[in-house]
């Protein structure tokens, strides 16, 4: 593994949470309020290329959860989005296992994983209005058979899809924002429910458990973002897919009758989220922004979740990471690490020096 000189990172006091949150991008993150440095240590390795496809080594990581020192991946498939396995580690350092998908799970497109009571709970895009495969949430467990080997059972799964599209439209908390902003909530709908996902449709490629130890599921959302701006320039040359503030739907009941959904909105400096999740030992969300549209320049932030505040995040090494899409948090013994993964496919991300960061907190 490869060594970088320590990062040095900044906390704030947290203040009191809402339903929907008005995060604004402020200083780099730099230090804790005492002082004391987060990152002590950087290394970085890859990820071993998994995936055959057309006779060619890959990996499209697009997600990863932990269970301690354990890292569970979930991958996006490339071209076609088919992929019926999780990739296991036992840790970063061990080689990499395949999980086959259970007996009748067929999600396709999975952009995220989290580790929830025991629990591996990964998400599709929720990308096609009408393929069930890519509007799951699925809860697995990971369990044993006689001779240790590792498998998955299904233990629920929800077509979440219509759920957080119906609340957009009726969430009175994103109306109010709207109307604080001078534009028309029902406009802004009605524009990007049409549109495909990666000209501002709903995409999902983030999943996360809640930072107050609860049972709901976060979601984070590529698209669309929050604004009057936002739009698709095909359709509307006045519009912007660079404009508006990142959304996280929380699930509350995921997996039962009652669902429901409630949003936060963070500001990424016109990016989407592309990849998240809670770090107990930094006590804030880490979040990947990423562009709605196709585009390789990403930024990570940090998302306080009691004030709603957002700030950007330094940690050297991720430029030259090559589309990061899921961070985690690990556990070695008695020490913390956050680790920041990204993919090596395609002639973009082929032959990376490198596919994660792995910094001690």
């Amino acid at each position: 593994m490869n060594k970088f000189p320590t990062v040095v990172v900044i906390s704030v006091f947290l203040l009191h949470s809402s339903c929907v949150h008005h995060a604004e991008s402020q200083s780099v993150l730099k230090s804790n309020q005492t002082g004391i440095d987060i990152f002590s240590e950087i290394t970085t390795g890859k990820i071993g290329q998994y995936h055959d496809q057309n006779n060619s080594k890959r990996q499209d990581l697009s997600g990863a959860a932990s269970n301690g020192g354990q890292v569970f991946i979930v991958d996006d498939g490339g071209k076609p989005s088919d992929f019926n396995y999780i990739v296991f580690k036992e840790s970063l350092n061990e080689t990499e296992q395949k999980l086959p998908f259970p007996s009748g799970m067929t999600d396709k497109d999975l952009e995220g994983a989290t580790w929830l009571n025991q629990s591996l709970i990964v998400t599709t895009s929720l990308s096609k209005e009408n393929d069930k495969n890519y509007r799951q949430v699925t809860k697995l467990k990971v369990k044993e058979d006689e001779y240790g080997q590792k498998y998955l059972v299904v233990l629920s799964s929800a077509d979440l899809r219509s759920l957080i599209i119906n609340s957009m439209k009726e969430n009175a908390q994103l109306k109010e924002v709207a109307n604080r902003a001078g534009f028309d909530h029902q406009t802004w709908f009605d524009r990007t429910k049409k549109e495909s996902p990666k000209s501002g449709g709903l995409n999902v490629e983030g999943i996360s458990r809640s930072h107050d130890n609860g049972n709901d599921v976060l979601l984070g959302l590529r698209s669309p973002l929050y604004g009057g701006s936002f739009g698709s320039p095909a359709a509307d040359a006045t519009k912007s897919l660079n404009e508006g503030r990142a959304m996280i739907a929380r699930i509350s009941n995921a997996f039962s009758d009652n669902a429901s959904v409630s949003f936060e909105l963070l500001d990424l400096a016109g990016m989407g989220i592309r990849g998240f999740e809670y770090i107990p030992a930094m006590g804030v969300y880490v979040v990947i922004g990423g562009p709605v549209p196709k585009a390789d320049k990403y930024k990570l932030f940090s998302y306080h979740p009691e004030s709603g505040k957002t700030e950007s995040l330094e940690l050297e090494g991720f430029e030259s990471l090559c589309r990061p899409e899921s961070v985690t948090q690990i556990t070695e013994g008695i020490d913390n690490y956050l680790v920041v993964l990204s993919e090596e496919s395609g002639s973009a991300c082929k032959d990376a020096a490198f596919t994660y960061i792995k910094a001690k907190l």
